[in-house]
């Protein structure tokens, strides 16, 4: 089961959901860090959200961006276990970003969400650090 964890009681799931984070956080490159999205998720500028399966077994985090012509649903990052069972209820948060008055669902990510979230690629995003 997929749900939302709320922004006002992050330190009673923190424990549990930064292992995620920090696995997520370790395949990208350094643009955040667990305290980072710890303060942004309080704030409620990014959103958390869980799968439960007796336990936690996955985490991700939403950031809703808004452009001056679109607005983007973008998946910062996830980490789990068992991704087909989870993977059932991406549906809901296609319907929660539609009813944030999203235009679309973003990943930033490996080529693998192409096809575990029967998503499109948009473009490629390149980049070479100085």
């Amino acid at each position: 089961m997929v749900t939302g964890l709320p922004a006002a009681r992050i330190d009673e799931w923190w424990d549990e959901f930064k292992p995620f984070v920090e696995r997520a956080l370790a395949e990208g490159m350094g643009e955040w860090n667990a305290d980072d999205i710890r303060a942004s998720l309080r704030i409620n500028d990014m959103q958390a959200w869980a799968a439960y399966d007796g336990h936690m077994v996955a985490a991700m985090v939403t950031q809703v961006v808004v452009y001056p012509r679109k607005k983007f649903c973008d998946i910062v990052l996830l980490a789990g276990e068992r991704m087909a069972d989870w993977m059932a209820q991406f549906p809901m948060l296609k319907a929660w970003a539609m009813a944030m008055g999203c235009d679309a669902l973003r990943v930033m990510g490996r080529r693998g969400w192409l096809r575990a979230a029967k998503m499109n690629e948009f473009y490629t995003v390149m980049g070479v650090e100085l």
